[in-house]
């Protein structure tokens, strides 16, 4: 028993959890690293450059370092991670996420199991795959399945299988769509991506910043969500591909603008930022929008 719990603290060596965050809401990121063991490196790389290590709960028992960065994003701050990570295994967590009491027995169970992989996911609580995300179409029956997409809040990385064979994410992404492309760059280089059914963890979704104090949080996501979608198709599948996926979200934002605008309804807003997102999308404008904080630019 001793030698086994030995094995797998010796794994541990070889995986950094990397959290990337901005004016990051304190109790959803403690609610997170209270869910990851003690031995594990943890590297938060910070976009806001403001987060204070003594802010953070039992920060003496963890192996926490923070990284002040320049925020060019959610998939860029992994790439700075998986960089300064000296680990063949990167773990990416979303701030919103916790892990079950055995997940990273299991999750190295799994590495040792299948070991020639790129991604490997677990199973997200209130998440349910369609057909078409796993692989041929095909649901196994085993304890894991070959997938062409899984959910990126959290996700096992092997780097010798991605960053090595330079696939990575893509720094023109600022927000939304950037786990989307980095899976399209593995399949196309042939690297597998798969997802474990009885590894579990919990993603709350958008809670990672304080919305009360981030009024513009929720509008900025609309415009990036837009503009990432169309930058996506256009890279990956062609010009005319992006144009199909993208235009029936410009007319209905077309047509729901004005409309709300004219009973002042405050989802104007978000449709207004929809279609200038897609209008810099179109004239290939890069993703420049960002933030506000209280009336002013982050």
């Amino acid at each position: 028993m001793k030698f086994y719990k030995k094995s797998f603290i010796k794994m541990y060596d070889n995986i950094t959890i990397i959290i990337v965050t901005f004016n990051v809401n304190l109790n959803i990121l403690n609610r997170c690293l209270n869910s990851i063991e003690d031995q594990i490196k943890i590297l938060i790389i910070d976009n806001s450059s403001n987060l204070d290590l003594s802010k953070i709960n039992n920060y003496q028992n963890k192996q926490i370092t923070i990284i002040k960065n320049v925020n060019h994003g959610n998939g860029d701050g992994i790439n700075v991670g998986a960089n300064l990570a000296q680990t063949q295994y990167i773990l990416y967590l979303d701030v919103d996420t916790e892990l079950s009491s055995n997940f990273m027995p299991k999750l190295i169970k799994y590495i040792n199991e299948i070991k020639d992989f790129a991604i490997i996911g677990p199973t997200l609580k209130n998440y349910t795959y369609k057909k078409e995300d796993y692989k041929h179409n095909k649901i196994t029956n085993t304890m894991y399945s070959e997938m062409n997409f899984i959910q990126g809040a959290v996700m096992l990385i092997n780097k010798l299988n991605t960053y090595s064979k330079k696939i990575k994410f893509d720094k023109n992404i600022f927000l939304y769509w950037e786990e989307v492309d980095f899976f399209q760059q593995c399949l196309m280089n042939k690297q597998k991506i798969f997802l474990i059914k009885d590894l579990n963890a919990f993603h709350e979704g958008g809670k990672s910043i304080d919305k009360m104090e981030y009024l513009d949080i929720e509008l900025n996501r609309h415009w990036h969500y837009m503009w990432s979608k169309f930058y996506y198709y256009k890279k990956n599948f062609g010009i005319f591909i992006a144009y199909k996926n993208t235009l029936k979200h410009m007319l209905s934002a077309v047509i729901k603008f004005p409309l709300y605008f004219l009973i002042f309804n405050k989802k104007n807003k978000i449709y207004r930022e929809r279609i200038g997102g897609l209008f810099n999308a179109y004239i290939g404008k890069p993703s420049w929008r960002r933030p506000k904080l209280n009336g002013g630019e982050n």
